[in-house]
């Protein structure tokens, strides 16, 4: 491979594996009591569940290939700043199409965000901050499934989210002027990053 794909192809997998929760959630968020929502494990889903966890799988997969794509795009012909712009300005889009096409609502968060306006949805908000390490499952009295999937930090993540020391310069100060409220910084490899969080409404 060419060192320079080489090179967008590890940064790329820095901003999109690392969660870099750049992503406003895509719909309204719930409004839902989080008592009105129940854990439930795979084994113990019903079919129609069972077939609501698929569509949050696919819509997750989705959410971050069409990430993965755009900053691919942007770091091999710009470098990584311009990454950060992009992934900000096409971030919304991306999300919106994929609740769009899957019939879901979708977003990304962490128990130490980057951007505020991705705190969890209320259902999601104890398995965040105790830092739940499996995806988890909950199901509404009305048939809603909702989904969190960790996000895992791999050794390209340091560049963004590691100690703020050794992040480069003209990249902490992109991320201090586009994210003055950053908390997403200091954290270590191996060790979970954040979240990706679905909800899917029940089948018709």
């Amino acid at each position: 491979m060419h060192r320079r794909q080489l090179a967008a192809t590890v940064l790329a997998s820095l901003l999109l594996l690392s969660g870099a929760l750049l992503l406003p959630s895509c719909g309204e968020r719930d409004a839902s009591s989080p008592q009105e929502w129940k854990s439930v494990l795979p084994g113990d889903m019903t079919q129609a569940e069972q077939t609501q966890q698929a569509r949050a799988e696919e819509a997750q997969a989705s959410l971050l290939h069409g990430m993965f794509s755009v900053i691919q795009r942007v770091l091999a012909a710009e470098g990584e700043v311009p990454a950060i712009r992009a992934c900000g300005a096409e971030a919304i889009s991306i999300a919106h199409q994929v609740a769009d096409e899957k019939g879901v609502k979708i977003g990304r968060t962490s128990f130490r965000l980057r951007n505020p306006e991705n705190a969890p949805p209320g259902w999601a908000r104890t398995a965040v901050e105790t830092g739940d390490e499996k995806p988890a499952f909950f199901r509404h009295a009305d048939g809603e499934l909702a989904a969190l999937y960790p996000i895992r930090m791999q050794i390209a993540c340091v560049a963004c989210h590691g100690p703020r020391e050794e992040i480069s310069p003209e990249l902490r100060a992109r991320l201090e002027k586009q994210y003055p409220e950053d908390q997403a910084l200091d954290f270590t490899y191996p060790g979970l990053r954040g979240y990706v969080w679905v909800e899917v409404p029940p089948a018709e």
